[in-house]
């Protein structure tokens, strides 16, 4: 998931495995640093599993600040409180002054829109059923990704004029 114009996140890859390893998300990083050759990410962030930062330093080789999600932090917080400790530049809010990402709130986002929208909250079993179910999430991503960048984006603000100007 990355920025786009607005900015809003755009899913750009994704990978289905019953493993998250370095040894299988190298592949899938170096695929997407083929395909856009110049992109270059300031921030990744991740749970707290070392195999996305260091997939994607085998991939990209660039500097970049490895932040843990939130949501993540806080779940393992009780069973782990001295292995996070060691490491506040990860995790804390101080830390991230500058970085323009604070939370993967737009990831969750995603989460949201294909399991509730799009799945309609079923749990899918199938692979050719979930393929199709993403291909068409993003399509509407896209979609609305067009059309905001053709009309300007209409912030809640703007809507709550608009809507005051109309009454």
């Amino acid at each position: 998931m990355v920025h786009d114009e607005n900015p809003e996140g755009m899913p750009i890859a994704t990978l289905f495995s019953s493993l998250v390893t370095t040894e299988i998300l190298i592949p899938i990083f170096i695929e997407i640093k083929k395909r856009v050759p110049n992109f270059i990410t300031n921030v990744l962030m991740s749970d707290d599993i070392n195999s996305f930062p260091n997939a994607w330093e085998e991939a990209f080789g660039n500097d970049f600040k490895h932040l843990l999600c939130s949501w993540h932090f806080i779940r393992n917080w009780n069973s782990n409180v001295s292995t996070k400790a060691i490491k506040p530049e990860k995790w804390t809010y101080c830390y991230r002054n500058g970085l323009v990402i604070n939370t993967n709130m737009k990831l969750e986002q995603w989460h949201r829109q294909l399991k509730y929208e799009e799945a309609e909250g079923k749990v899918m079993k199938r692979l050719d059923k979930t393929i199709s179910l993403l291909l068409a999430a993003i399509a509407k991503n896209l979609l609305s990704c067009v059309s905001s960048i053709e009309r300007g984006k209409l912030t809640s603000r703007v809507a709550l004029i608009l809507k005051t100007q109309r009454e």
